[in-house]
Parts: C-alpha cells; sequence; structure tokens
C-alpha cells in the first residue's frame, strides 16, 4: 500500500524570536525547531502535508506566531493548515482577535490549551461564547488537557453543538501508572458527540519517557479508537515534543503497527484522509 500522510499535530519554534515559559520545564527543546528540521526526522515517511499547531508562546504574540509559520509556508508546501492561539476566555473581546486572524487562509482552527488552567476553566460563559462562534469563521477547535479535566471538556462540547472539535493527545490519560479510569469511561461519553474528533498523538510523553513500551501505549490506543471509529482518528507526532521520549520514527512505528491489520481504507483514514477531512486542507 502506498500510504499518503498528513500530520495533524506539529509545531515549529524559534526562542531567539517568541517566549516559551514553558521550556524552562524542557531545557532540551529550547532551541529553533522549523520545517528544515521536520524534514530530516521524517525522512523516509510519506507526509505529504501537515498541520501547525500553535506552540505556547506567550499569548501576546499569538497573532506573530502565525505570521511566521505563514512565512515559513512560503518555503515548504507542506505546510497545509495552522491551528492557531486565540484568548477565547474574553468573550465578545475575542472577536477582534478572531476578526484578524481569519484573513489568513491557512488558518483553519483555534487552540486555547486548558491543561494548565484551574477547574472549571473551560465552563466559563464568555469561553463558551468565544468558541460558539467560531462557526461564524469556519475554524475548528482542538481541545488540550490532562485526563482529569474530561469533564470540563464534555461541559463545552455539549454547549457548543455546532463546533467541530478535535482532542488532542487523547486527552492525555495516566499511561506512566497504567491507569485506564476514570479516563477510559469518560473518552467514552465523549466520543459519543458526533462533532468530536481525535488525535493519536502524544502517548509517548505521557507515558515512562525513559521506558515506555509499545504494549504498554497499545490499550489506550485501541480504546481510542474503538470509542471514536475509524472515521474520527486522525494520526500525529507531537513533534518536536515527542523527542523527549521518542524519535518521529518510532511513534510513526508504534501506530502503523497497531492499525496495520485494519482495511487499506481504515488506514489512510487514519493517516490522511480524516485529517484532511476536519481541517478542509
Amino acid at each position: 500500500m502506498s500510504l499518503k500522510i498528513i500530520d495533524s499535530h506539529i509545531h515549529f519554534w524559534d526562542p531567539a524570536l517568541f517566549r516559551y515559559s514553558w521550556m524552562k520545564d524542557a531545557p532540551k527543546l529550547k532551541k529553533k525547531f522549523t520545517h528544515i528540521d521536520f524534514n530530516g526526522h521524517s525522512d523516509g515517511i510519506n507526509v505529504e502535508k501537515l498541520v501547525f499547531v500553535q506552540a505556547e508562546c506567550q499569548h501576546e504574540m499569538g497573532l506573530k506566531e502565525v505570521e511566521w509559520v505563514s512565512e515559513l509556508a512560503n518555503n515548504e508546501s507542506k505546510i497545509a493548515g495552522i491551528v492557531a492561539f486565540a484568548p477565547v476566555e474574553k468573550g465578545k473581546d475575542c472577536k477582534e482577535y478572531l476578526d484578524e486572524i481569519s484573513k489568513n487562509q491557512l488558518v483553519k482552527g483555534i487552540r486555547r490549551i486548558f491543561q494548565w488552567e484551574a477547574p472549571g476553566f473551560a465552563r466559563d460563559n464568555k469561553l463558551i461564547e468565544s468558541v460558539k462562534s467560531l462557526s461564524d469563521y469556519n475554524l475548528t477547535f482542538d481541545i488540550c488537557i490532562y485526563h482529569y479535566q474530561m469533564q470540563d471538556a464534555i461541559y463545552l462540547i455539549e454547549k457548543c453543538p455546532e463546533i467541530k472539535f478535535v482532542l488532542d493527545h487523547i486527552g492525555k490519560p495516566n499511561i506512566k501508572e497504567n491507569i485506564m479510569e476514570p479516563w477510559s469511561s469518560q473518552l467514552a461519553e465523549l466520543a459519543s458527540f458526533p462533532n468530536v474528533f481525535c488525535k493519536l498523538s502524544g502517548l509517548v510523553n505521557e507515558a515512562d519517557m525513559d521506558h515506555w513500551t509499545q504494549d504498554q501505549l497499545k490499550p489506550y490506543l485501541l480504546h481510542a479508537i474503538n470509542s471514536f471509529g475509524v472515521n474520527r482518528i486522525m494520526y500525529g507526532a507531537d513533534w518536536p515534543v515527542s523527542l523527549l521520549a521518542a524519535s518521529y520514527k518510532q511513534w510513526f512505528s508504534v501506530l502503523y503497527n497497531i492499525v496495520k491489520e485494519f482495511d487499506t481504507g481504515s488506514i489512510q483514514n487514519v493517516f490522511h484522509n480524516n485529517a484532511k477531512t476536519f481541517y478542509q486542507i
């Protein structure tokens, strides 16, 4: 099979241009990563297109980050979409920001990371109002949470049935300690909403980053696949964050080994078609 691939979750960054407060906890990543590095790391894997996801620079730099990645895209045709930061918690005050960012044709979606926020952050009425408004711009929303925030994510999704959501990193379950519940039940509930997709990404970082095995990751991956079905899951590498635990080729091999017995159409959905549909690229 000639496998076509869209990587739905890639980051680029440059600490010389932008500030990333999270890097103090990941000093190995505090260096420039662009499409040039990506092409080296993914060499031999047929990645046709990729989606850049905001890299959590300081929020006031969010618009500049989109401009920078758009400039990279002028020299790299693989960059087919951008998931940009937006301050959705500001409610009506977010409209001007969305008006501006939606002028860029590469911007396909919005991500406002919830994982570092207090419980209930995603239930705020202003935030819900802003997320609902994404339908006016034909933009999707990436949900990035830890497993213990799943109920907040479900609440937000219930309030926004017209928005296309995608859950990043299968909701960051506690793989390191081999804990399945309540993540497992809550993921199944979240998957019951037909407007929600799921990225098969980021799992190596939620395991023991130095000693993870494919067998340890497999039950989490299979549960996500079984919950969402082969039409609402998509491949993502979370590169270069994933480099803390695995090479690009290692993660690709893990996922491919788990789905390789699927029929050809299903495999192509996981690695290409679903991301193409979701992000309209």
